[in-house]
């Protein structure tokens, strides 16, 4: 029988150094919660915390009873723990080590429980007397799982499985664990790949310097598409918005001019072209009004999103700049880049309310010349500098407020920046080469996700917080993060 973790006020650290500070958390019996982070977080420290491998304060209750801070004690509560870098014992075989996991049980018992490890793991039972520092990363791995299995645990905690593994090896790590919780065991995970941790976890912490800064449900709720021509497929998709109003899902693909419109659910509704095989679009942006406005050949059309018809240009008055990337405010302003860096503030009528030249630029002292933009709740403009890698924000009135990010390949740095996004808590999503980016509204790094499908091209959101992505794998995934302050 499964059972719930409860946790209020959890401190620990080594050495009289503090790294959890009145960690606050919930593992819901028989479901799974993940806790995600930067490194050096905290989030191994949780672990050993709960395990009883080091001393610990505050509150910690386990199936409505105080959790003792011996760990033998708390594994005779049912409490098992997957470490980071597996522990295994290499010199001895599989048997060996998972008889270790199943020491408090009678010999019967654990011949018993070895079998239903055998079963779940079958690589296992064909490697069970093979000597355990032999075996490939992830069958260690899941021999590591296994071993704590074999103390048939209710609560499973595992320390970033995924380490080391290969996509192949992991999605069936992954897949197993979920089986496990299925299976009515409580699972808490700590992973590094984000993305993958979302698609099977019920609920999500996101830990920063040894506090809880975000927590709430967590799940990938959609993938559609793939590479091809057809209606659904897509040729080089780099472009995604969302009609908040209704769900509506728009695609645009680079070259050839297509856009392909879907309902909520990824269910294919239409097509339009642009008219010119050659043609570029450069983005794209949805309205609450039901049109979509396409940015291409420096000019923005505006189309009925649920028939694809041309409405017409949207012409915009003493404005000699190439018009590209777009964001659209609530009150159905349009945010536009021009010129490379310049910023425009443009209404429906084709109106040029503002403009700020060279805003990237004058702020860096190092050209500009492929910003991409978007646009908070509150009106604020976060500009993202390719060539400068750092996004510029400034206020609605066009003031400059800061800038955040660099060259590199560290947490809050960009190695070759595509995409930028915020979402409804005002949080600025910035894609590169090593995923997904995730900012405070004053610029501080959150955290990174790992996305499925590779590089992300385009993101979006829609009303209740869901990220749209699409991604060089020519696939739409829609996450579902609902995260609260």
């Amino acid at each position: 029988m499964s059972a719930a973790l409860s946790v209020r006020g959890l401190s620990a650290g080594y050495g009289g150094i503090r790294i959890l500070d009145a960690i606050d958390l919930e593992a819901p019996a028989g479901q799974l919660t993940v806790v995600v982070g930067p490194n050096g977080a905290g989030k191994t420290t949780l672990l050993r915390a709960l395990s009883g491998l080091i001393p610990r304060e505050g509150e910690v209750e386990f199936d409505g009873a105080p959790l003792p801070s011996e760990p033998a004690a708390i594994v005779a509560r049912g409490l098992a723990l997957v470490p980071e870098g597996r522990q295994l014992f290499p010199q001895m075989s599989v048997r060996e080590n998972l008889e270790l996991g199943g020491y408090l049980a009678s010999r019967g018992e654990r011949a018993a429980r070895m079998e239903r490890v055998f079963a779940a793991f079958p690589k296992l039972a064909e490697r069970r007397d093979q000597l355990a520092g032999t075996m490939s990363g992830g069958e260690q791995q899941m021999l590591a799982v296994g071993r704590a299995l074999m103390g048939e645990p209710r609560l499973l905690m595992l320390d970033e499985p995924s380490l080391g593994l290969a996509p192949r090896m992991l999605d069936e790590l992954l897949g197993m664990v979920k089986r496990i919780c299925d299976g009515g065991t409580t699972v808490l995970l700590v992973e590094q790949n984000v993305a993958r941790a979302l698609a099977i976890a019920e609920h999500a912490y996101v830990i920063e310097r040894g506090r809880v800064v975000l927590s709430g449900p967590a799940r990938q709720v959609l993938s559609f598409g793939g590479e091809g021509s057809g209606p659904g497929l897509f040729i080089d998709a780099r472009s995604i918005a969302v009609d908040r109003n209704t769900g509506a899902i728009y695609v645009a693909e680079y070259q050839g001019g297509r856009v392909q419109a879907f309902d909520a659910s990824g269910k294919f509704l239409t097509q339009w072209s642009l008219g010119d095989r050659q043609a570029i679009i450069f983005d794209l942006a949805a309205g609450r009004d039901g049109q979509v406005y396409v940015s291409s050949g420096g000019q923005i059309l505006r189309y009925e999103g649920s028939t694809g018809a041309l409405i017409g240009p949207l012409r915009v008055e003493g404005n000699d700049d190439y018009l590209e990337s777009l964001a659209q405010r609530a009150s159905g302003e349009l945010v536009v880049i021009g010129g490379g860096e310049n910023i425009l503030w443009i209404d429906s009528a084709g109106k040029l309310v503002q403009t700020l030249p060279a805003a990237i630029s004058t702020v860096s002292d190092d050209s500009e010349l492929d910003a991409r933009v978007a646009v908070d709740g509150l009106d604020f403009v976060y500009a993202l500098g390719r060539f400068n890698n750092a996004v510029f924000k400034f206020a609605p009135d066009g003031k400059y407020v800061n800038r955040f990010g660099s060259d590199g390949d560290e947490p809050g740095q960009f190695r070759a920046p595509y995409a930028i996004a915020v979402d409804n808590q005002s949080r600025v999503y910035v894609s590169d080469i090593h995923g997904i980016q995730i900012f405070d509204s004053n610029g501080r790094y959150l955290d990174t996700i790992d996305p499925e499908g590779g590089v992300v091209f385009g993101m979006a959101f829609n009303d209740q917080n869901e990220l749209f992505t699409v991604s060089n794998d020519q696939k739409v995934n829609q996450y579902a993060l609902t995260l609260g302050d």
